[in-house]
């Protein structure tokens, strides 16, 4: 059973995608890493894999679905840059850290956790 989450839940979920996203363009150690460090993208903040597991806290084991995040969201909060001005080749890129980043998340929302 699939549980609708609350606004607060809803925006912890967010955040946790967010950061997961930017965790797998800005990192070349990552699994998927596209952009390593991203100086010509402007400051990022890259969360460390428990701190994004501590967003996801007294969710485990609960059947809560993970929202869809836009790359608006991904661009403005995670990479801190308009998303007008940012470079149209590379929205595949976010596209694909986004269903990444919340199929990591589903996965752990399950308890399986990530080796």
């Amino acid at each position: 059973m699939i549980v609708t989450p609350t606004p607060e839940d809803e925006a912890r979920l967010t955040q946790a995608v967010v950061a997961k996203a930017v965790r797998i363009l800005s990192l070349v150690e990552a699994p998927l890493g596209l952009w390593g460090e991203m100086t010509d993208m402007g400051p990022a903040s890259v969360k460390p894999d428990w701190q994004i597991r501590e967003l996801l806290f007294g969710l485990h084991y609960s059947g809560m679905a993970v929202p869809e995040v836009s790359a608006d969201v991904v661009i403005r909060q995670g990479l801190q840059t308009d998303p007008a001005s940012f470079p149209a080749d590379k929205l595949p890129d976010i596209e694909r850290a986004i269903a990444a980043a919340r199929s990591w998340i589903a996965h752990d929302l399950q308890g399986f956790g990530i080796a």
